[in-house]
């Protein structure tokens, strides 16, 4: 919601296997549903977590929210959209996604 002092950390591995934390806090506990598939080349993740455990308002048409996503591939590399990929990022530099 850039707000620019919360951040939510949801991690997935090709598994399906998930940790999740907010502010650094592994305290942090959503309901959220995952579904994973692979395959020799590739994997494919979907997710999904109920509004209440991120705001206390849903995101309306208009409203946009700083996001930042990494991928990480053991003997590949890191790859990611819009922070840097090496480092823990800064939430002024991730990509913005608007709400439709």
């Amino acid at each position: 919601d850039r707000d620019y002092g919360t951040a939510y950390e949801l991690t997935v591995d090709h598994r399906g296997w998930t940790a999740d934390r907010c502010c650094g806090s592994p305290a942090w506990n959503p309901t959220w549903y995952v579904a994973a598939d692979s395959d020799t080349s590739s994997w494919r993740v979907e997710a999904a977590v109920a509004w209440a455990d991120l705001v206390e308002t849903p995101p309306v048409a208009g409203d946009v929210w700083a996001v930042a996503l990494r991928r990480i591939s053991p003997r590949v590399g890191i790859q990611s959209w819009r922070a840097d990929a090496a480092a823990e990022s800064n939430a002024h530099d991730f990509g913005l996604m608007r709400f439709e």
